[in-house]
């Protein structure tokens, strides 16, 4: 018999929240079920965090997340690259089982993509009655099949490759870079990408507090190619070399754009209960200058695994 990992992680999430015994699910109202959102950043250098100690890299949201929850000292991720990590992360087998042991190509495939076989987290929660939302980078697959509407996602607002630049594209942009609502192209009307990601989904938050939501917030930061605004490199201590300073840059813009997501569920803590849960993809991609000791870079898995910061924040349950 196979087990349902979806259901096995939605478990979890219900349980570290609230404190369920996972058999109440069922006889739990809806609407006092806990909103989730799961935030995950893309090629965060495990030591590229103030929460492990980084002097220069200062990111105290991703440290409150932590400080008021749990911190996951030993969370790894599945696979030392994005988009097999990813699939691990969203069904909750490893990619080997699946068969998704590589990214996709860096061209349009029709093909390649998470199996259709696999269950994902959004299949199980909107089966269990939530309404679900992909944002950022997506990663498993090109064709609509794979598409996340496809894969138990309402909604969603982000773009499909691996990575893009974080700036808007002008003129003809290849489907897979560009910028998507839903099945839709979507304009390129933003002034740095990972802040949009932020502000859809804390507007996302703000519109949708009556009813319980999953939220799958999947920054492309701090992913190359390294790019910054120019006034928020301006911030980052002189001492750093200029790659160091705008891989600084991009992962407190990272760090700011969390921040705005944990202030609309503030905004909605008096009718919604909130599990947060934060998880990076891999350790530093090598061209990027990060740091992930102790553990190692890279496209390879180096250590026994690639040892990433999770946290969890529960807020207390509201009752109707």
């Amino acid at each position: 018999m196979r087990i349902s990992h979806p259901a096995l992680l939605v478990g979890i999430a219900l349980a570290l929240s609230c404190g369920w015994p996972l058999a109440t699910e069922a006889a739990t109202p809806l609407e006092n079920r806990p909103n989730i959102v799961l935030i995950v950043a893309d090629d965060a250098g495990y030591a590229d965090l103030s929460i492990h100690g980084s002097a220069h890299f200062k990111t105290p949201h991703i440290e409150r997340i932590a400080s008021d929850g749990v911190l996951f000292r030993q969370g790894y991720a599945a696979s030392s690259v994005c988009s097999p990590s990813r699939a691990g992360l969203l069904t909750g087998r490893y990619p080997q089982r699946s068969g998704h042991h590589n990214n996709p190509p860096p061209v349009w495939s029709d093909t390649f993509g998470l199996s259709l076989d696999e269950r994902t987290l959004a299949d199980s929660l909107r089966q269990r009655g939530y309404r679900t939302i992909a944002v950022g980078k997506w990663h498993l697959g090109y064709h609509p099949d794979f598409h996340p509407l496809s894969r138990g996602f309402d909604d969603f607002y982000g773009f499909l490759h691996g990575s893009r630049s974080y700036f808007p594209i002008e003129g003809d942009v290849e489907p897979a870079e560009a910028l998507w609502r839903d099945r839709r192209p979507a304009p390129e009307d933003f002034e740095y990408l990972t802040d949009a990601f932020g502000h859809e989904a804390a507007a996302y938050i703000d519109a949708n507090a009556s009813a319980p939501f999953f939220l799958y917030l999947a920054f492309s930061a701090p992913h190359v190619p390294l790019d910054a605004p120019k006034e928020a490199v301006s911030t980052i201590a002189p001492e750093l070399t200029r790659k160091r300073k705008v891989l600084a840059a991009m992962t407190q813009s990272m760090d700011d754009a969390i921040g705005e997501v944990l202030q609309a569920l503030e905004r909605s803590s008096s009718t919604t209960t909130a599990a947060r849960l934060g998880h990076s993809s891999r350790t530093t991609h090598p061209s990027a200058v990060g740091r992930a000791s102790p553990t190692r870079a890279g496209f390879a898995c180096l250590s026994p695994a690639a040892g990433l910061p999770l946290g969890h924040k529960g807020s207390s349950m509201t009752r109707r």
